[in-house]
């Protein structure tokens, strides 16, 4: 697979498209073993692709963890279409960079009533401020094109508390034209429930791209960037990668 611009390592060298890594045919799905949850992951993939080549997204930012895995599901599917295309660039985020206080303001709240309290607001304001800086020097590329379309992608929106926040942040660092985008439909009463999320229709599942456990990163709290997971995670992360590759292989023949 290609590096990915963003941070030292991930979630994006600045050589973005470099060093692929060679395919290798999976003959047995481990990850993937339902032939159901196959298609579910055909589909995020393809519908996400589809959307983001038709309306010239020029950025995706995939939220950790659930979500992190379908950006190879992405490459994979405009490798294979749209060979001759250039493609979005590709990053990571840490929904935790906004601390415990924050995230636990929505389960004692109504989600909707979020953007009208001023705590809320004061405790994202707040950590915007600590990591605006960070923010530049980790995205240094994305930092330079805030004036064209930017999407965010999770799997699901439940109250909107990993995703409000994060829209926000990237408000506050002047990114103008900012979507939200699920793989499926958001929760009644969830915050975002609104004409900023797009849903990838039929798609029909919260986790099409794999568990959370097995994307090869732990979430740190305070930082806008996940940390490597343990040894014996990222290599589970790595076959799952490969099981996607071949999914996308193989569905496309069909």
């Amino acid at each position: 697979m290609p590096r990915l611009e963003g941070g030292k390592r991930s979630p994006r060298q600045q050589n973005s498209g470099t060093g692929e890594t060679p395919f290798v045919e999976v003959t047995k799905y481990r990850h993937f073993e339902s032939k159901y949850h196959r298609e579910r992951a055909y589909e995020a993939a393809a519908r996400l692709t589809e959307y983001l080549r038709e309306h010239q997204i020029a950025n995706v930012m995939f939220v950790d963890r659930a979500a992190r895995a379908a950006w190879v599901g992405v490459h994979e599917y405009w490798k294979t279409h749209f060979p001759e295309e250039k493609r979005p660039g590709f990053y990571f985020i840490n929904p935790d960079v906004f601390n415990g206080s924050v995230k636990k303001f929505f389960h004692t709240r109504d989600p909707k009533q979020a953007p009208h309290d001023p705590a809320l607001t004061e405790g994202i304001q707040s950590i915007i401020e600590q990591v605006d800086e960070e923010f530049t020097n980790t995205y240094t590329e994305l930092s330079t094109q805030k004036d064209l379309p930017l999407m965010i992608y999770d799997t699901c929106l439940h109250t909107g508390r990993t995703i409000y926040p994060l829209t926000k942040l990237l408000e506050a660092q002047g990114f103008t034209k900012v979507e939200v985008a699920t793989a499926s439909a958001a929760k009644d009463g969830a915050l975002l429930q609104s004409n900023n999320e797009v849903v990838m229709d039929g798609v029909g599942m919260c986790d099409p791209f794999g568990y959370g456990d097995f994307q090869g990163v732990a979430m740190t709290e305070g930082s806008l960037l996940s940390r490597p997971d343990a040894i014996s995670q990222r290599r589970g992360a790595a076959a799952l990668r490969k099981e996607i590759r071949q999914i996308i292989r193989d569905q496309g023949k069909k």
